[in-house]
């Protein structure tokens, strides 16, 4: 929790986790979490820039030491769910590598008994679909030209799961029940606080990084801590071991494998604090992907504080759906962060995906804008009727990504944009159609860019300064 109050002019702000009577024995400490505190001059813009500019400078992992950058991810599990199989995985692989998708990622249920039942049989392939183990998958995957990755919820396990069977003295010695629908059912959850419960998940998680060649994880977590830290420590004291040995895990297994990237994700949208980000190379940030003016408006009110390539966002087509509801707008309402796909985009023509392809490689081209500098060109908007123009732009303000979504309103305007250098010439190409002309900061950022968008069209620029 986080308190601020203003006493005499002076700003004070405390923030804690939850606790209870926590007392310290003589001679015990407690690991308290790093905080952050920073100050900027300027506007709000400035502001929230200068924070993006720390966490992707001081707080964000690098990847095989250069800094991240967001990239074209495929991922099964929203369209598709527990509808897997070698045959079906293998028709989403070929029909990713067509979009260029840099990493093929295949969700829950590779193991036995599917999501939810199966999870904690981390060590027993589903040989019903997957029959000569997931390697066959791994190397199919690889031959396309994409790197392979696999999800986890390592934390959490099922009761008859092989994890609980083996080694139940690694989770707690109680149980909840979700809250899920069909889906309700006893789980179990791991205790991080114990150092042989932590090497168990470096060497289990390690294991399959090794074995597949893995390049890429959903770290997932569908459990609420509390209710059994509760009943080990009411104190609270436990939270903070607990915390202490995952981002153990963590570190070891990040620093023993360098080639592989971390996506955070807790039922999508929780646990994005600092110090998961420092352990995470993107976030599944929200378990909505279905209606695209959501997803952009997800991404561009996150983008304030966050560095686009932590916001991980799908183009999702349910099992069988084909090419409804996939136009410009669709994609584009997905790549203000990471653009991904799911489900079965082996159902698209070859018109969408074409579109997509087109898409997917234009994203690359201003990949690495996302996570310099962000504005927002016109006012946040009240609904999806409204128009919502969004600028990225690097630090020198050489380069920049102009996004414009019209909402339920045709219009006609000039946006000024922000940023940029005003005695600068710029090649300005829309990458809808790649129509380019060349104009002057100093007019783009006066007189504005000249737009003209059909109700819920979407349109991206992309401008660069000519040398």
């Amino acid at each position: 929790s986080i308190t601020v109050t203003a006493r005499n002019d002076t700003l004070v702000l405390s923030a804690a986790p939850r606790t209870h009577a926590l007392v310290l024995a003589p001679g015990e400490s407690l690991q308290l979490p790093p905080a952050h505190l920073g100050f900027f001059t300027g506007d709000f813009d400035d502001g929230t820039n200068a924070l993006r500019r720390h966490i992707y400078t001081h707080v964000c992992p690098r990847y095989q030491s250069k800094p991240t950058l967001p990239q074209v991810s495929y991922d099964h599990w929203f369209g598709l769910q527990n509808l897997n199989s070698i045959d079906l995985m293998k028709e989403q692989a070929v029909r990713a590598a067509e979009l260029g998708c840099e990493l093929f990622v295949h969700d829950a249920a590779w193991f036995a008994g599917g999501f939810p039942n199966g999870v904690g049989n981390w060590d027993v392939v589903d040989h019903e679909k997957f029959p000569d183990g997931l390697e066959p998958l791994a190397d199919y995957v690889r031959s396309l030209g994409m790197a392979f990755g696999l999800w986890f919820e390592i934390e959490r396990a099922a009761p008859g799961t092989s994890a609980v069977e083996k080694h139940p003295e690694f989770f707690f010695e109680t149980h909840q029940f979700t809250d899920w629908g069909p889906w309700e059912r006893q789980q179990y959850h791991l205790d991080l606080s114990r150092t042989d419960a932590q090497d168990w998940v470096i060497e289990t998680i390690g294991g399959w990084i090794r074995r597949l060649d893995l390049r890429w994880s959903r770290w997932d977590y569908n459990i609420e801590p509390m209710p059994f830290w509760d009943i080990v420590d009411r104190s609270g004291k436990i939270q903070y071991a607990y915390m202490q040995g995952l981002y153990r895990c963590l570190d070891v297994l990040m620093k023993e494998h360098p080639n592989w990237m971390v996506e955070q994700c807790a039922s999508g949208g929780r646990r994005v604090d600092l110090g998961t980000i420092r352990r995470g190379h993107t976030f599944w940030f929200s378990d909505h992907t279905d209606t695209a003016s959501c997803c952009r408006h997800m991404q561009a009110r996150a983008n304030r504080f966050l560095p686009g390539h932590l916001l991980n966002s799908s183009v999702m087509v349910p099992h069988g759906h084909g090419d409804d509801g996939y136009d410009d707008t669709a994609f584009l309402s997905r790549m203000l962060g990471k653009l991904a796909f799911d489900g079965d985009i082996a159902s698209w023509s070859s018109a969408v995906t074409g579109r997509a392809r087109h898409w997917a490689g234009a994203f690359k081209a201003i990949r690495h804008l996302l996570v310099e500098d962000f504005y927002q060109l016109t006012p946040d908007p009240r609904d999806a009727n409204d128009l919502d123009v969004l600028q990225f732009v690097d630090y020198t303000g050489a380069e920049a990504a102009v996004f414009a979504f019209a909402g339920g309103q045709p219009c006609a305007e000039s946006v000024s944009m922000r940023g940029l250098q005003a005695d600068a010439n710029y090649r300005m190409v829309r990458l809808n159609d790649d129509a380019v002309e060349n104009t002057v900061g100093e007019q783009l950022m006066g007189a504005g860019l000249a737009m003209e968008l059909g109700a819920d069209d979407a349109m991206l620029w992309h401008f660069k300064r000519i040398e």
